[in-house]
């Protein structure tokens, strides 16, 4: 069997058992929908443009049934959780964990294969996606284009478009081109009830000359372009909170803290990398208002929107997303000189100088919870420190050392781990204390801009109607 055959065999494999222990226990802050879907679609192959139906569903189970009969897998949920902990992939004789992503994109490229693997983990999961791909050079990056997927674990499921690992960015085509059609392809429909999102959709559609479902073939290529294109930018600048924020510990923190699902810190991470430029580094954003291209900046828009979506736990990002942008829109249109100013005078009156002083002063809160919290092994209660103490034997066990750039993050994700398993009462006062500083921040933000009817999403959605509320057909 040839390397490409290997790892495609060893990866299907674990993608089955990941299925199966899923659909007993899903783990916390992941989608079932988006799992279920992107599955279906990689394991049979079918086109993006075609819906799913009952029958394509129920094929896929036909076909698991016949794959757990082909890997010999067990029916009890603890002997998968074992396969599942105890995998590593093999490679001519030699074994790799899922950290070595780089070492072994090496030793396909050595072997002249186009191959390239995207691997890493998910929360506390383990996941693992093989594509054909190009590979580049920017910056310090080296960059892969990921175009036919050839094997995959369900938790690399198709919203994830862009990937990062250290200095390696990883971009989903099949990814690009499945949200495409999710997304925009009813936005013509006549015979379904038009919400906002749908006029903010069509008002996209037609600054990329797509006028109706005709030109859905033939000019949809530019707008799935400008999407990668963003996700590129947004991947690029994931480090840019270092040229902020100098305390790495606080930044690892809050990183890890989606061990826990995803919060405050979490969503922070992801707006100030959509906002605040790096160091010899432009924002997405900024790229896109310096443009001034309302195509483009729209584009963004609809693809953040999540207030009429199926992921009601993404409505918070929305919102702490686009506030600094709809503050400055006036008479419908946006103040583009405003909208730089909120990124480079941080100290004059922007909200994302609030966002990252509240995301300091969380991180700092949490990191107190968790280091006072009581755990208990075995019906004895130790200490932080001890915890702390097995935390870093753990990594070290792995390999790594605090010279490792995601020392920090793995060390703090063994901790929130820990606090989930060990520290019931722990576990409850962190969750409690993020949801309430994102109450918290969303009430410092009404208080910024002069709301005074205490509902941030009412504001954004009015502007939002303001901006886009009279788009009719084209």
């Amino acid at each position: 069997m040839d390397i490409e055959e290997s790892i495609k065999e060893q990866i299907n494999k674990l993608s089955v058992i990941q299925y199966l222990i899923w659909q007993k226990e899903l783990p916390e802050g992941f989608n079932r929908e988006a799992i279920e879907l992107s599955y279906c679609y990689h394991l049979m192959d079918i086109p993006f443009s075609q819906k799913l139906n009952r029958f394509s569903l129920a094929v896929m189970r036909v076909m698991l049934d016949h794959l757990i009969k082909k890997h010999d897998l067990p029916k009890e949920i603890e002997k998968l959780k074992v396969l599942e902990k105890t995998f590593r992939l093999s490679i001519e004789d030699k074994e790799y964990s899922v950290s070595d992503c780089s070492s072994i994109n090496s030793l396909l490229k050595e072997q002249g294969l186009s191959i390239r693997l995207c691997s890493g983990f998910y929360g506390r999961h383990k996941f693992y996606l093989l594509a054909q791909a190009s590979e580049e050079r920017v910056k310090d990056y080296t960059v892969y284009r990921l175009k036919k997927e050839i094997a995959l674990t369900p938790g690399c499921h198709l919203l994830m478009a862009a990937m990062v690992g250290g200095k390696n960015v990883f971009l989903r085509e099949s990814s690009a081109r499945f949200l495409f059609y999710q997304k925009w392809r009813n936005a013509y429909q006549k015979d379904t009830k038009e919400n906002l999102l749908d006029k903010i959709k069509k008002y996209t559609l037609q600054q990329f000359d797509i006028k109706g479902e005709e030109d859905y073939k033939g000019k949809s290529g530019k707008l799935i372009a400008s999407f990668i294109d963003n996700l590129f930018l947004h991947e690029l600048n994931h480090s840019s909170m270092e040229t902020y924020i100098k305390d790495p510990e606080i930044l690892a923190l809050a990183q890890a803290s989606t061990v826990m699902g995803e919060n405050v810190l979490s969503h922070l991470l992801e707006v100030f990398t959509d906002w605040l430029p790096g160091k010899d580094q432009k924002s997405p954003l900024l790229k896109i208002i310096e443009s001034k291209k309302m195509g483009r900046l729209s584009l963004y828009i609809a693809d953040n929107w999540f207030y009429h979506s199926s992921f009601p736990e993404m409505r918070i990002f929305s919102t702490l997303g686009l506030a600094p942008m709809f503050k400055h829109l006036k008479e419908g249109r946006f103040d583009w000189q405003g909208l730089i100013s909120e990124i480079t005078h941080l100290n004059n009156g922007s909200l994302l100088a609030l966002y990252k002083n509240h995301f300091e002063e969380t991180a700092r809160g949490l990191k107190k919870i968790v280091s006072e919290a009581k755990y208990v092994l075995t019906y004895r209660p130790i200490g932080f420190r001890i915890i702390a103490a097995q935390a870093e034997a753990k990594i070290k066990d792995k390999n790594k050392f605090s010279s490792d750039e995601s020392y920090l993050v793995t060390y703090w994700s063994n901790i929130f781990s820990y606090l989930k398993k060990f520290s019931n009462d722990g576990h409850k006062k962190a969750k409690n204390y993020l949801e309430d500083r994102e109450k918290e921040l969303v009430n410092q933000v009404n208080a910024k801009i002069g709301n005074k009817s205490g509902n941030l999403e009412d504001v954004i959605i009015s502007k939002a109607t303001e901006c886009f509320g009279e788009i009719k057909d084209a």
